[in-house]
């Protein structure tokens, strides 16, 4: 039998040779102190919130009674690109985060700052503080 499938015992021999190379090449990875490889999951997102912000009419010194200021303001929050902010509130200011008046951006928990700019010099009117503590839509008023 040997004689009539003379290449069986040589393709034998290439798979024997095959598996010693495969199996002697094989490097084992040596850990230190024999501890094991561990990956830490990625940090958890940063939660977010929004906030609402709404200004009183910076400019106007008449009887607030008689109209609603109404006006427009270019904020800054946290050094970031200035945000045109329509302002039409009652003098009583906003009641919550959907009153006409109240721009909504979304900000991470925690402290922030903003500047308030004259819309067509963009000089510096005000500026300040807010801490963002839940969540929900918090208002902040910033003039």
């Amino acid at each position: 039998m040997n004689k009539k499938f003379p290449y069986r015992r040589i393709l034998l021999y290439v798979i024997f040779i095959f598996t010693v190379i495969q199996i002697t090449s094989c490097k084992k990875v040596a850990s230190v102190n024999n501890a094991a490889i561990y990956t830490p999951p990625p940090p958890p997102p940063i939660p977010l919130a929004v906030a609402g912000f709404w200004s009183e009419d910076p400019y106007y010194s008449g009887d607030a009674n008689t109209y609603y200021p109404a006006g427009f303001v270019n904020i800054s929050i946290d050094g970031g690109p200035l945000i045109k902010l329509y302002y039409v509130l009652p003098p009583t200011g906003p009641t919550d985060c959907n009153t006409t008046g109240v721009m909504k951006i979304q900000v991470s928990i925690g402290q922030h700052s903003w500047q308030a700019f004259n819309l067509y010099t963009n000089s510096l009117i005000r500026s300040g503080t807010f801490i963002i503590t839940s969540p929900l839509c918090q208002l902040v008023k910033i003039l």
